[in-house]
């Protein structure tokens, strides 16, 4: 987080990551993780954290193919960078 945020010289600028994903137990590190368990104690839009799901075909219950469902998470990804704005985006 902080090394995207020098290289990009916005020090707000947002941080994109997977849900259910797993970053440490810190609190920017939490905010990163999209778990459900950390979100009471840290709130990941604090920090400019922004998620989105991952491509995990068991959970979309729609996909019957992985490579459907990656499809699917790879179109979220550019799907949130449309709506958030890639300039805002680290």
């Amino acid at each position: 987080m902080k090394f995207a945020r020098q290289a990009t010289g916005d020090p707000s600028g947002l941080i994109l990551t997977r849900d259910r994903s797993y970053h440490g137990a810190s609190y920017a590190a939490m905010a990163l993780s999209g778990d459900s368990r950390t979100i009471s104690p840290v709130d990941p839009a604090r920090y400019g954290v922004v998620h989105v799901p991952p491509p995990y075909a068991y959970r979309a219950r729609s996909v019957s193919l992985d490579a459907e469902c990656g499809t699917m998470a790879a179109a979220r990804v550019a799907q949130t960078i449309d709506e958030r704005g890639v300039s805002r985006l680290c």
